[in-house]
């Protein structure tokens, strides 16, 4: 088991924005989480990576680490969910090699890493003498998934990451998603509510409302017709 969640509960005062009884994720599973605005998506994804604080329950990875009571997990951990996660006065370049020390990866690595990415950069990243803070959203969107996978995490968060960028590179990056996830057999926690670009890739898929689980199947053809069912009665 990768993802534990047990009794988890996120209040705002009286307010409950998140109570979810059970989770558990296994390695390898490509999980797609569904919910319209306001379901508990983002705040199931921040309290995941210790951004935000449960009421009650816990988050424990790999069986032994609680999220709240150490950081080892981080070291095994990827996540995107949006700009914040980016330094965004360095180049892309600059980015990735800082991100590539901090984790011990050497050069001839980094570059093999980023050649592995190229069919997703579609030559505008690496190449561009734009600073990260003035690319376009979709390419910043690019360089924070990148930068998720670059130390080969065993479990990666995404939140929304086939949003703003163009069809084909959809394609490409579901195409990138599934490979390293059969390669690497990698636990992928994904946000998203593009349901066509889901489907090829999800092994299963857990729907949320109003902060509980309406839904929580292995994705099937049945599984993802309930999905498409719960959001055109809505």
């Amino acid at each position: 088991m990768m993802i534990e969640i047990q009794n988890l509960v996120k209040k705002y005062k009286q307010h409950t924005v998140l109570d979810i009884e059970s989770i558990s994720i296994d390695k390898g599973e490509i999980v797609g989480l569904f919910g319209n605005n306001g379901a508990g998506k983002s705040t199931l994804f921040y309290l995941l990576l210790d951004l935000i604080k449960a009421s009650d329950g816990y988050i424990r990875y790999k069986k032994k680490h609680v999220v709240t009571q150490t950081e080892k997990w981080k070291k095994y951990t990827g996540a995107f969910l949006d700009d914040d996660f980016l330094i965004d006065f360095l180049y892309p370049r600059e980015y990735f090699s800082l991100l590539a020390k901090l984790h011990g990866i050497g050069q001839t690595s980094l570059s093999g890493k980023l050649d592995f990415f190229a069919p997703f950069f579609d030559g505008e990243i690496l190449d561009s003498k734009k600073l990260i803070r003035e690319l376009s959203d979709g390419n910043k969107q690019k360089v924070g998934i990148v930068s998720a996978f670059l130390h080969d995490p065993a479990i990666v968060i995404l939140d929304e990451p086939f949003n703003m960028i163009d069809p084909r590179i959809k394609i490409r990056l579901q195409n990138i998603l599934l490979e390293i996830n059969q390669k690497k057999q990698t636990t992928m926690l994904i946000s998203s509510n593009i349901l066509e670009s889901m489907v090829s890739i999800c092994t299963r898929v857990i729907l949320l409302e109003k902060g509980e689980i309406n839904l929580d199947e292995s994705a099937t053809p049945e599984s993802i017709q309930k999905v498409k069912n719960y959001f055109a009665e809505r």
